[in-house]
């Protein structure tokens, strides 16, 4: 089974990475790609093995509300197909921007998805993301009036993947599609033990350097900040 998991992710690899050169430039994706997939792989692993135990310990205590039996049915193989699937959404599914073009694309891993065998026939490639992902955002205390749209969900979800695995993002869009606001909501919601959710208690805490640019900014500028945030680590190792 190891050798049917790693020959489903190098196709899934494979087929965006040549996905993604066609419609951009044949520079637009390199092997760092591939070294984040290996990172999140990791993370997504121990992050749905883990909620697979939380629900199998409610059930063995009888606590039967709220189980989710996706998660209770997981066994060691799908927990792999799994994370492939959403190293793959957050490695290159989410950086494409047009409906069309992410119509396209997941046709494509839903073909190869369907190599899998009869028990992933009718699995769909958004399935488990779109779940992880309002399970994220649910976790989260959303001020009244906003709306739980898809920019909000992706720009959260990958906020709270690459800072729990120390990866550098960019959230690049159009003004109005939920980008300050994605960064204030996760910078609210992970606190550390302070969190107000029991999802975010068992992780790291954000400390925030925000940096307006502008016309006048300078290299200068910004390394200042990178400085300004580094003492403060240190700072918080010395308190340790």
């Amino acid at each position: 089974r190891f050798d049917k998991i790693h020959m489903f992710a190098k196709e899934m690899i494979v087929c965006a990475q040549n996905f993604i050169r066609e419609k951009n430039d044949i520079s637009s994706v390199s092997l760092r790609e591939i070294r984040r997939f290996n990172i999140f792989y990791e993370f997504f692993f121990g992050y749905l093995k883990k909620k697979k135990e939380i629900k199998n310990d409610a059930l063995e205590n009888r606590k039967m509300d709220g189980v989710d039996n996706f998660y209770t049915n997981l066994n060691e193989f799908s927990l792999q197909i799994y994370s492939v699937i959403l190293s793959i959404f957050v490695c290159y599914f989410l950086r494409i921007t047009d409906s069309d073009t992410r119509k396209e694309i997941k046709e494509k891993f839903n073909e190869i998805i369907k190599t899998l065998g009869p028990n992933f026939e009718e699995v769909d490639f958004l399935d488990v993301p779109h779940k992880e992902e309002l399970y994220v955002v649910d976790n989260i205390i959303l001020p009244k009036g906003i709306a739980k749209n898809r920019a909000l969900l992706d720009n959260i979800f990958s906020l709270f993947v690459a800072i729990n695995n120390k990866v550098p993002i960019f959230i690049v869009g159009k003004p109005g599609c939920s980008k300050s606001l994605s960064v204030q909501l996760i910078n609210k919601a992970m606190k550390g033990s302070s969190s107000y959710s029991s999802l975010f208690k068992t992780l790291p805490k954000i400390i925030l350097n925000s940096y307006q640019g502008s016309m006048g900014s300078t290299s200068q500028g910004v390394l200042k900040v990178f400085q300004i945030a580094r003492k403060k680590l240190e700072k918080l190792k010395d308190e340790d």
